[in-house]
This record gives structure tokens, sequence and C-alpha cells, in this order.
């Protein structure tokens, strides 16, 4: 499932935003070596829960493009399942809290809302 899930955001990336290749490349990875690039994984654990976590940068080259790829994950995502437990940074897709700044969102983190995502 978790190949699908990727495999889904690339190819929604190549179809539909033929022209910015590095786009998807920045979001998916390439052969390249980007430092600034996103880095996320999937992961389906053995009682069959997918999880996943990741770093997406909101400075540089595509920071404006951060809302649509994450949006697309989300979508891809949801088709899979209905029961999703979404946890970003002042974000309308949060749906565990929705801190607006960075102390109070690692306080989420280290309290009570990560663990509704374990």
């Amino acid at each position: 499932l978790p190949f699908l899930i990727r495999y889904e955001v690339r190819m929604d990336l190549r179809n539909n935003y033929k022209k910015e290749n590095e786009l998807r490349h920045f979001f998916c990875g390439s052969t390249m070596r980007d430092k600034n690039a996103t880095k996320y994984n999937i992961a389906l654990t053995s009682d069959g829960i997918l999880r996943g976590w990741g770093w997406f940068p909101r400075k540089g080259k595509f920071a404006d493009k951060r809302d649509l790829c994450l949006g697309i994950l989300h979508e891809k995502i949801a088709k899979f399942t209905d029961d999703i437990k979404w946890k970003e940074f002042d974000s309308y897709r949060d749906n565990v809290n929705s801190a607006k700044r960075w102390p109070d969102y690692l306080q989420e983190l280290n309290n009570g809302s990560l663990k509704n995502l374990l």
C-alpha cells in the first residue's frame, strides 16, 4: 500500500503538472541529490495501520507548491482509508490539533496528540 500511494502521488504530479518535472523530483525524489527536497516515508505496520511522517520545506524553490503537494498526498491516502489522523503545523489538514505557534506544536507532539497518532 505505501508503494501504491507513492506511485499515485508521482503519477498525479507527472500527469497534471507535466511542465514541472522538477516539482515531481522535489516531492517524490530523484537520482540527483537535492538537500532541499522533501523527505517522507509511508509504512504499513504488521497490524495493518498505515503510518507516515516527513519533512516538507517551507522555504526555497518550491515553497509555494508545498500545500499543493501535501494536498495530493492527503488525497491519495484518503483514497484508501477514511480514518486519517493527520498532524501538521498550522494546517487545515491537521485533524488532531492545529497549533499556530511552534512551541505549542512541539508541546502537542510531546504531550497528547502524538500518542493519539500512535
